[in-house]
């Protein structure tokens, strides 16, 4: 299993700067992403092989998501 994050701050700007979905702009929405994020992730981090931070470039994850494959 892959589990792909990123850190508290890019998952902001992502929210407020996205397009097509308004969900996470609103600063409730965003409190409630930001609460459930915080919650979970530990839960998360325990089971899947690879944690992959997607704050970094495009095809360093591709690449190390299918290293992990092969």
């Amino acid at each position: 299993m892959v589990l792909l994050t990123a850190p508290r701050q890019v998952q902001v700007e992502r929210l407020g700067t996205r397009t097509g979905n308004d969900f996470g702009k609103q600063p409730a929405e965003l409190a409630k992403v930001l609460a459930d994020t915080d919650q979970i992730d530990s839960l998360l981090r325990r089971g899947p092989g690879l944690v992959v931070d997607t704050s970094r470039p495009l095809a360093d994850v591709v690449a190390d998501v299918l290293a992990f494959l092969r």
